[in-house]
């Protein structure tokens, strides 16, 4: 897992080389064991079960009790058994079913063989968190996302018990907390889906995770089409909503879960959604339109 972590304080050399030991291994924990592909991998181990029925650790096994409780919150969007799908189209770490060199898109009917596998209703937890039912036994679990996310929950808990107050948590998305060695908050820049390199907004952290999903993330082309990591779980293909969506929030796992799950919707009814639930957020729509959150000027500086 790469992950890049910042410590503004005046300590000692001793009491911060400690802290990168204790930091280096919560995440070497969370990479080893959530990988999709990893020796040690519980998640590995997970989607090549022999059994219908598998006994996991409680950790994961509360991880994917929250994920799925966030399917019914997104309208079912944010599925984490899409694994599938993304191996269909060789986007995951693990399998490529799509010809690499293809120019033609695959049909509907290889598309919807694939989406039979896909649906958190084939998938569930027990009471305890320490046991997995499958339905199917092609179904799988994608972890990444929400895995990333409690990683960063779990450092920044480390970093707040060790009694930091000034720290940034960097992997793509972005959690900071207080401020920099100067006394300025932490800034971050919000990238233009299309102008590589271009800034569209300036975001001050202090108290805030910022998680961006978007389509040129991770993505191929077959043709003319433009293939992208994040599904429409009821369609198979690519959500085509939407080019980027920004969410702030002072909840690092609520900023995951509806960066990804409401990639999906239109443009507006993420902003309804948001809105609604005292967060912020930053849309950029398929046609490049810009929509904000009424409370996203307050929060950021805008780039002209």
């Amino acid at each position: 897992m790469d992950v890049n972590v910042a410590i503004a304080t005046g300590a000692s050399n001793e009491k911060i080389e400690a802290a990168w030991k204790q930091v280096d291994s919560v995440l070497a924990f969370w990479g080893d064991h959530y990988s999709q592909s990893g020796a040690s991998s519980e998640l590995s181990v997970l989607n090549h079960r022999s059994h219908d029925t598998v006994l996991i650790d409680k950790g994961l096994g509360g991880m994917i009790a929250e994920a799925l409780e966030w399917n019914d919150s997104t309208g079912g969007m944010y599925d984490i058994t899409e694994l599938p799908l993304k191996e269909f189209w060789g986007l995951s770490e693990t399998s490529t079913t799509v010809d690499a060199d293809s120019t033609a898109m695959p049909t509907k009917a290889q598309v919807d063989s694939v989406l039979t596998h896909v649906g958190v209703k084939k998938v569930r937890v027990s009471a305890g968190h320490d046991t997995l039912f499958f339905s199917d036994p092609a179904s799988e679990i994608d972890a990444g996302g929400f895995a990333k996310a409690y990683a960063f929950d779990q450092t920044a808990k480390l970093l707040d018990r060790l009694g930091y107050k000034n720290y940034l948590i960097t992997s793509g998305d972005i959690l900071g907390r207080g401020c920099k060695p100067d006394g300025k908050p932490w800034m971050i820049g919000i990238m233009h889906p299309r102008k590589s390199g271009t800034l569209m907004a300036a975001v001050p952290l202090q108290t805030r995770s910022i998680f961006t999903s978007g389509y040129y993330e991770n993505f191929r082309m077959i043709g003319h089409r433009r293939v992208h990591h994040i599904f429409n779980p009821k369609t198979g293909y690519s959500a085509t909503r939407n080019q980027s969506l920004t969410i702030a929030s002072d909840n690092i796992l609520q900023s995951k879960y509806l960066s990804t799950g409401l990639f999906g919707w239109a443009a507006d009814s993420i902003v309804a959604y948001v809105e609604k639930r005292g967060l912020n957020c930053f849309v950029v729509d398929s046609a490049g339109k810009i929509w904000m959150s009424s409370g996203w000027k307050n929060v950021v500086k805008m780039e002209e």
